[in-house]
Order: structure tokens, then C-alpha cells, then sequence
């Protein structure tokens, strides 16, 4: 009996110590690195006429544009939300029915392929950790992603999601994506299958985004089609004319250029003087000048804490 009571106390030290861990990790992370929830949105560079010349990197290396929630379709949440965490609004971070499920194909298949990871540990792993299939990683994003649930609301926390997510090609966020592969800025005019589209690139941007791989974009799609009619969000004729859309790439598509790796010499010096010129009259670092959100070779900010004043000359830029 002495034995099995010291072992009781054991376990019970080691899950008290457990607990306060995942209660104090993540609040800690959230108070010491504000930085990783600053919005960035990319820096637009175009010619006198409003052309687009370049699209800047953020400071995550690729390219971003901020959306308010109100400004996704209603259609496109949800289909989100079927695909990576149907029970989002249901629990405080952590979907144990989902995680349980994903411990058992782990199981089965002997591996750790199945993450079971809520939309928060997403945005949990995505804003502070990386992608290593390791115990003390996973034990982090649980603890960051119940600071997450605490702090923010769960609209926030989706906003933040779809914004933050890498979609391929070098493009965060739902919005950055609808017009880097379909050429649309308004998100309420995108159709069924590209959202569809859309939702299923997560899963491997690589692999299910609709230029470099679109028979499997098509594949994955019909399968968000498939999840969205059996959570009754569309029909069966909806679900089968998008699934049926055959998509291919516009040359705008294919060839836009949205890095600073321009052919033209006279292009790179004329973006690089923007820059300059816009990190001299503000004070800001060209770092972020490029997540500012500003866009013209006038650079008139468009952010909401923006005064709109002109901050760059303008260049002549072929």
C-alpha cells in the first residue's frame, strides 16, 4: 500500500507540474513576442499608370494582404472550418474528439501523419513554433493555443487563422491567395470551386494549389465539395457543377511576377529607390516598409493607422 500511495503522489506531482507548464508556457510566449501578432500586409510598388511592378515580401517571407472577417464570404469560413476543425466553436483550443481520432490512425498506421490539431494549435504553431512532429513541440502549441483561447475571441482567432496561413507559392492568407491564383481582390465574388479550391490547399500547398499541381487541386477539391454537401452547407447539384470546373491557369496567372527578382535592371533600382525613400521620410526599416501595406510607387498607406500622406516621389518606372 506504501507503494502504490507513494505512486499516487508521484503522478499527481508530475500532472500538477504538467498542468501549471501548459498555463504558463503559452501565456508567457503570447506576453514576450506581441511582435508575431502585429498585421502584415504586402507593400504594392506599381508604374504611373497603376500597374502592379512588384509585390514585396513580408517579414515572413512571402506575400501577405490582411482581411477583416466581414470582408470573407460566409461560404468560405465555413468551408474552412469542414475541412480543418468542424468543432472550432465548440471547444476551448483543443478538440479532443478530433485529437483522439487522429491518435488512433496514428496507431493503425505507425506513424505521425495524423496531427489532430485544432485551428487555434495551427495559428499556435504557425505564428511561434515550427513544424517538427515532436513531443515537447506539440505540448507547446497545446499550451499556446489555450493562452490563444484566453485572450482572443473565437472570430479573432479565425480571422487570424485565415489570414496567417501559408496557401503556396509564397502567399499567407485566404485573400493574397484568391488573387494570386484567380486574380480577384473582392473575396464575396469568388465562386463555389474556388473556394473549395481554396480550403483544400492547406493540407500541402505544394501539392493542392491550382497551378503547380491541378489535377490534384481538382481531386482535393471535390473532396471539400464532398465534406460541405454532407454538412449540408450546398447542394448535390452545387457540389457537382464546381466539382466538374476545370480550371486552367491564365498567362497573368502563370507569369506574374511578385518578387523583387526582376529581369529589368531598371526595375529593381527604381524599386529599390521606393524603398529607400519611403524607409528615409518615415523613419521605418525597409523590413517594415514591406509589411507596411502601402501600395504605388506614391506609397499611400492603406492601413487603418495611416494618415494617407504621400511618403514617396514618383519614379519613373518603365
Amino acid at each position: 500500500m506504501y507503494y502504490v500511495f507513494d505512486g499516487a503522489v508521484v503522478v499527481v506531482l508530475m500532472l500538477t507540474v504538467f498542468y501549471l507548464y501548459l498555463i504558463t508556457y503559452g501565456e508567457g510566449v503570447l506576453r514576450n513576442r506581441p511582435e508575431a501578432m502585429q498585421v502584415a500586409s504586402s507593400t504594392i510598388i506599381t508604374n504611373a499608370e497603376g500597374t502592379e511592378i512588384s509585390r514585396l515580401h513580408t517579414q515572413t517571407k512571402g506575400y501577405s494582404e490582411y482581411a477583416d472577417l466581414n470582408a470573407m464570404p460566409d461560404l468560405l469560413k465555413m468551408a474552412f472550418l469542414v475541412t480543418e476543425d468542424r468543432r472550432f466553436y465548440n471547444h476551448d483550443g483543443l478538440d479532443f474528439i478530433g485529437l483522439g481520432r487522429a491518435i488512433v490512425q496514428d496507431i493503425i498506421h505507425m506513424d505521425l501523419s495524423q496531427g489532430g490539431s485544432s485551428i487555434t494549435q495551427q495559428l499556435a504553431r504557425n505564428l511561434y513554433l515550427n513544424g517538427d512532429k515532436t513531443l515537447s513541440r506539440k505540448v507547446n502549441e497545446i499550451s499556446i493555443a489555450m493562452a490563444l483561447e484566453k485572450k482572443y475571441s473565437k472570430d479573432k482567432i479565425l480571422e487570424m487563422y485565415l489570414n496567417q496561413i501559408y496557401m503556396g507559392r509564397q502567399q499567407y492568407g485566404v485573400k493574397a491567395a484568391a488573387w494570386r491564383y484567380f486574380g480577384i481582390k473582392d473575396m464575396h465574388q469568388l465562386e463555389l470551386w474556388q473556394i473549395a479550391t481554396l480550403a483544400g490547399i492547406p493540407k500541402g500547398p505544394s501539392i493542392y494549389n491550382p497551378v503547380d499541381r491541378p489535377e490534384f487541386s481538382k481531386q482535393r477539391r471535390a473532396v471539400i465539395l464532398g465534406l460541405m454537401h454532407e454538412q449540408g452547407l450546398i447542394t448535390r447539384k452545387q457540389m457537382l457543377q464546381a466539382r466538374d470546373v476545370h480550371f486552367t491557369p491564365p498567362e497573368t496567372v502563370l507569369n506574374a511576377t511578385t518578387s523583387l527578382g526582376l529581369s529589368k535592371p531598371a526595375y529593381v533600382s527604381a524599386v529599390d529607390a521606393v524603398i529607400q525613400e519611403a524607409s528615409r521620410l518615415t523613419g521605418k526599416r525597409e523590413a517594415e516598409i514591406r509589411s507596411a501595406g502601402w501600395d504605388s510607387n506614391w506609397a499611400r498607406r492603406t492601413g487603418t493607422t495611416g494618415d494617407g500622406r504621400n511618403i514617396c516621389r514618383r519614379y519613373p518606372i518603365p
